[in-house]
């Protein structure tokens, strides 16, 4: 399970990349640049540990990654 959430606060050339998996990972990082070319751009991130409080306690690692640099209008891919 991936949940991807993009959350720009107000500054149009920075986004905050944020996602949740069910499996820890060592890296939150973001590969993106313009669409149709290669993936040159590279942005780290943090994880955290995420326990809910429902009955089954599940465990989820939630990533957040900002991405600087950005210019307004412009189409950008990631993987």
């Amino acid at each position: 399970l991936t949940l991807i959430l993009l959350l720009s606060l107000g500054n149009p050339s920075e986004v905050v990349v944020t996602w949740v998996t069910l499996s820890s990972t060592k890296f939150a990082v973001v590969e993106y640049n313009k669409v149709g070319f290669p993936l040159t751009m590279r942005a780290f991130g943090s994880i955290t540990k995420f326990v809910d409080g429902g009955t089954e306690h599940r465990v989820l690692f939630m990533h957040r990654v900002k991405l600087t640099g950005l210019i307004a209008d412009q189409v950008y891919g990631r993987y």
